[in-house]
């Protein structure tokens, strides 16, 4: 594992020498005796250019013991010291695998709240319209993002495609499609004709025009509670 830094820094200053010193110091912190640590060989420089000349620009990697578990603290401690450190005027990081191990901690976190959410909304949409499994969405002013737009216009190509790969209408929204479930679109010939195929007679077809959308009371509730949740995430 390594994490990848630039530095701008003043041209009079053994910088690779400077840099080790900051990492052994940053050992130290935690350490009391340290045997046969060479910073030097912790660090290896990736890039060299000569800004102007008051400035020179590094860029190295710094490597980290996996096995051992300060790592982390100990390569905050060294970035503090190249924050204070007099000699370097700039720090960036690029490349950082503890970030890269949080972020994907807090991804697969978000992904599991993401499934299950898809699952209790197809369960309130496979109850709400008990057919045509999957085309439920006709009603709401909410867009699946597909990779081929086509689908959101042919149902039969759609649900030759989502029944392929085990997956409904709600695997291809957004969090932010979410707190939309209760908006509906405007009555128009599409929609008439949806409701005629559905209903045989006037009365049927009266009370699916009345009763659109998500109307239990539980799941409107639910679907209400969305939108603060999900604006925490």
């Amino acid at each position: 594992m390594e994490t990848v830094y630039q530095v701008i820094y003043s041209p009079q200053v053994a910088i690779k020498q400077k840099l080790s010193e900051l990492l052994i110091d940053a050992y130290q912190q935690y350490y009391t005796e340290i045997k046969d640590l060479n910073g030097l060989t912790l660090i290896e420089v990736l890039y060299f250019n000569q800004i102007s000349s008051d400035y020179y620009c590094l860029g190295f990697s710094l490597a980290h013991d996996s096995s051992n578990v300060n790592a982390n603290d100990i390569k905050m401690l060294f970035e503090d010291g190249m924050n204070d450190a007099e000699f370097i005027d700039a720090v960036f990081k690029f490349q950082d695998p503890f970030l890269n191990q949080h972020l994907e901690k807090l991804y697969n976190e978000i992904h599991n709240i993401e499934l299950r959410l898809r699952e209790v909304i197809s369960f309130i949409f496979t109850d709400t319209y008990k057919q045509d499994f999957y085309n439920v969405l006709y009603e709401l002013n909410i867009k699946p993002m597909y990779d081929d737009d086509k689908l959101n216009k042919d149902p039969v190509k759609r649900r030759e495609y989502l029944k392929k790969k085990l997956e409904n209408e709600f695997f291809y929204l957004l969090f932010s499609h979410y707190i939309w479930f209760n908006d509906l679109a405007n009555i128009d010939i599409g929609n008439i004709i949806a409701y005629l195929q559905k209903n045989i007679d006037f009365d049927g077809f009266r009370q699916k025009v009345l009763s659109r959308g998500i109307n239990k009371e539980v799941y409107e509730d639910f679907i209400t509670s969305l939108k603060s949740n999900l604006n925490n995430i």
